[in-house]
């Protein structure tokens, strides 16, 4: 589970759990914050059309645990 702290229309903020991937490294992989937010918000697909999307401009490494921004547009990544 991740608990969602604050929400905007264009991104998100989470805690993310240490052992939860951001992203996926490999097609295979199945469980990240990037398969949380597709679930989540599945027209994201739409502004993410990447086989491994990143959804946050930075980033938290797997076993690190803390506040990640999700974008749910390009811009707003950008």
């Amino acid at each position: 589970d991740i608990d969602l702290i604050a929400e905007r229309e264009d991104y998100w903020v989470i805690d993310k759990p240490a052992g939860l991937m951001g992203h996926p490294l490999k097609l295979t992989d199945a469980r990240t914050v990037t398969h949380w937010a597709f679930d989540r918000l599945p027209a994201i697909a739409t502004e993410f059309p990447e086989a491994q999307p990143t959804l946050s401009p930075h980033r938290l490494d797997t076993w690190t645990s803390g506040l990640l921004v999700v974008a749910k547009t390009r811009a707003a990544y950008d």
